[in-house]
């Protein structure tokens, strides 16, 4: 199969997409932006279902074409979205897998092994406000639920989920619960004044590298803001929690 005719059929199987999206900017003109919640459910619903269907066509594809170059063009554009368990079972016997581009792929394999659950903590090494050398491992593994942070004062979703983390810290903190903030901030002042500005009170590191944070490679963080749950052990409970999934699985756990 020719590049040309794979996408061809992925762009098929986007359709529905289009239509989506415009019936989207329709009720966002609508509603002044202000869509009501009942409706912009059923857009979220839809979106992922189409979603969904789009990735399937690609892990097709990439499974017919397993002695031509076609697949490297997926992988390399969308590798994330197909599962460390797919993308390990094809690479396997993949004939181009040690095509240089798919570099990343491997590294973004890697990083998402290490937040799946039961995975235990990798050290991430920076510097706390204090100009301390400090790890993760300080806080991870310690006997503690840990939740651990990833956000950056310049990210606006980073900013509007902080309420949401303050309170599960302030509800928990008290029974075993600790956050750690891990910032892509490259600029310490804006990094201290966003912790100023936000009331943030727990523990934060950083290497101020911004998107070259060792975080991004080390746990796979290609959007922020983003999570992950340790358990006492030191061990993975669950990745990207935020919003009411973070409360519920906090009380899974802490309210006993």
């Amino acid at each position: 199969m020719k590049l040309v005719e794979a996408m061809e059929r992925v762009d098929a199987a986007g359709k529905p997409m289009e239509q989506l999206l415009k019936e989207y900017d329709e009720a966002h003109m609508k509603y002044n932006g202000e869509i009501p919640a009942e409706m912009m459910q059923g857009f979220d619903k839809r979106y992922d279902e189409i979603a969904a269907a789009i990735n399937e066509v690609k892990k097709q594809i990439i499974l017919d074409n397993k002695d031509n170059l076609v697949p490297v063009f997926y992988l390399r554009t969308g590798g994330d979205a197909y599962g460390v368990e797919f993308l390990e079972e094809f690479l396997k016997d993949y004939k181009y897998k040690d095509c240089k581009v798919l570099e990343p792929v491997l590294k973004s394999i890697n990083g998402e092994k290490n937040k799946l659950p039961g995975a235990p903590v990798v050290d991430f090494v920076g510097k706390d406000l204090n100009d301390n050398e400090c790890h993760l491992t300080d806080y991870v593994g310690k006997g503690k639920y840990v939740l651990v942070d990833f956000w950056a004062s310049w990210c606006g979703p980073c900013r509007a989920e902080m309420p949401n983390v303050k309170e599960n810290y302030e509800k928990y903190r008290e029974k075993g619960f600790e956050v750690v903030g891990i910032s892509f901030d490259d600029n310490k002042e804006a990094w201290e004044k966003g912790v100023q500005d936000l009331g943030i009170t727990w523990p934060q590191i950083s290497d101020l590298k911004g998107w070259q944070c060792a975080a991004s490679d080390l746990y796979n963080i290609k959007g922020i803001p983003a999570t992950i749950l340790y358990g006492p052990d030191g061990k993975v409970i669950k990745a990207n929690l935020r919003g009411e999934e973070l409360g519920k699985t906090l009380a899974e756990y802490l309210d006993k």
